[in-house]
């Protein structure tokens, strides 16, 4: 498999940021992993994909470092559950990452690293990966804009803080795929 063939779509995010969240949610309340994954969704939008296996496997990570703890809770007419909660070690960590300087995301290093090693050769299958990225940001563009909330709640607040810059880093990717996109259309037109 080529290069081009392995590299991970530009949706799929880092662990870490899925870490944080699932950690964040569980501060704000107990929860089993379903409710959890739906929870993160509704408030987490294109920003973070969140599947249920993923957030189990967070969630048992999380537990395994003492971060959480989990019970068996028995609702009637339903199948026991493991309910998640912080643990005061998780509430710990999880106060100190709010004081941590956090990285600024770039471009995805995969497309990075696609653009700075190949060659010309490569162009077709470069564009075409520049194609699929642009469609999945403006998917997620999309989808981050879909429902601005207009309550006066914090909640409410910050969510649409954290869509609109979204929103605005989509569009900044998109100037960026175009302008990649010039670049290999020009050189290519050039070396003919």
């Amino acid at each position: 498999m080529g290069a081009l063939e392995a590299t991970e779509r530009p949706r799929r995010r880092a662990a870490g940021s899925l870490r944080t969240a699932v950690l964040a949610a569980l501060v704000e309340s107990p929860a089993h992993g379903y409710d959890l994954t739906n929870r993160l969704k509704r408030r987490m939008g294109p920003v973070l994909q969140a599947d249920p296996r993923r957030v189990y496997e967070v969630l048992e990570q999380l537990e395994k470092e003492g971060l959480a703890c989990s019970v068996e809770a028995h609702a009637s007419g339903h199948r026991p559950r493991r309910v998640f909660s912080v643990t005061p070690l998780g509430r710990h960590t999880h106060a100190g990452w709010l004081l941590e300087r956090q990285p600024v995301p770039l471009v995805p290093a995969d497309i990075y690293a696609l653009l700075a090693f190949s060659g010309p050769a490569q162009a077709a299958q470069l564009l075409a990966k520049l194609e699929e990225y642009e469609l999945d940001c403006m998917e997620m563009q999309e989808r981050a804009m879909e429902a601005e909330i207009v309550h006066a709640s914090w909640r409410s607040r910050m969510l649409n803080v954290t869509r609109a810059a979204v929103g605005e880093q989509l569009q900044a990717e998109l100037r960026w795929i175009t302008r990649a996109r010039r670049e290999i259309q020009e050189y290519l037109a050039q070396a003919r």
